[in-house]
């Protein structure tokens, strides 16, 4: 039989599961380590303007955690280098949704846009990109 080599794709695949999970919970009793609640507002890391926020939150993070979204600012012509490198990973997405996506990306986290902060079990996850 042969094994299936798992990759990074993998624990960030397994990440967004959980983070989804946890901010579907909303104030529930999940528990981090060391028995703290963890808490991710999604409104105040992704603003809520525009029909990109949903298709970002939706699409991007099924492939990789929401951190490298927030963390790498990237110049408009980084991000449509960015859009061209990616358009073919999701084929789900109209080339109209994908230019939301790209859109919002530009308006909300380019060099100069304040960084939102990251729940540090995010942060602790996320090497490089």
């Amino acid at each position: 039989m042969t094994q299936v080599k798992k990759g990074w794709w993998h624990n960030a695949s397994l990440l967004f599961v959980a983070v989804v999970l946890i901010a579907a919970a909303g104030n529930a009793d999940a528990q981090a380590p060391g028995g703290r609640s963890p808490r991710i507002d999604m409104d105040k890391i992704f603003p809520n303007t525009g029909p990109g926020r949903n298709l970002v939150i939706n699409n991007c993070a099924s492939c990789h955690t929401i951190t490298p979204i927030v963390l790498i600012q990237m110049t408009r012509p980084a991000r449509e280098r960015w859009a061209r490198d990616h358009r073919d990973r999701v084929i789900a997405l109209n080339d109209q949704d994908f230019k939301l996506i790209l859109e919002y990306l530009v308006r909300h986290f380019s060099p100069g846009q304040p960084i939102p902060q990251l729940p540090q079990e995010l942060l602790d996850t996320w090497t490089n990109y």
